[in-house]
C-alpha cells in the first residue's frame, strides 16, 4: 500500500484526534472505571464522529477557500480541530456531569446502563 499525498495522513490525523482530546475531557468531568482497549478505541471513534457532525461546516469552509495557501489550510484546520475538540469535549464532559441524557432518556421512558 503506497500514499499518493501527504494530504491522506494529515486527514486521517484530523479525523483520530479529536476522539482522543474528547475523551480525555469527558474523562476529567466524570471519572471512570478502567475500560477494554477495545472500548476505548470504540469511544474515540463514537467521539471522532460527533465532532466531525458538529465542525464539518467549518472545515468545508475552510476548503472551500482556495485564496489561502495549501500551509495556511492546515494550520487553520489544525487549530479548528484542537479547539473544537475541546469545546466539544467540554459540551459533552458537562452534560455527562450533570447526568442530562439520563434524565431524557428516564423521561422518556428509557433504562440506560452502564
Amino acid at each position: 500500500m503506497t500514499l499518493e499525498s501527504l494530504d491522506v495522513v494529515l486527514y486521517t490525523c484530523l479525523f483520530f484526534v479529536p476522539g482522543f482530546i474528547i475523551d480525555d475531557i469527558v474523562n476529567a468531568f466524570c471519572t471512570s472505571k478502567k475500560r477494554d482497549t477495545n472500548i476505548a478505541i470504540l469511544r474515540y471513534l463514537m467521539f471522532s464522529v460527533i465532532h466531525v457532525a458538529l465542525w464539518a461546516w467549518a472545515y468545508a469552509s475552510i476548503l472551500a477557500d482556495v485564496s489561502n495557501k495549501a500551509g495556511v489550510n492546515w494550520i487553520v484546520m489544525f487549530l479548528l480541530t484542537v479547539l473544537g475538540a475541546f469545546l466539544t469535549g467540554t459540551l459533552l464532559g458537562l452534560l455527562a456531569k450533570q447526568q442530562f441524557l439520563q434524565k431524557f432518556f428516564a423521561l422518556l421512558g428509557i433504562t440506560v446502563a452502564g
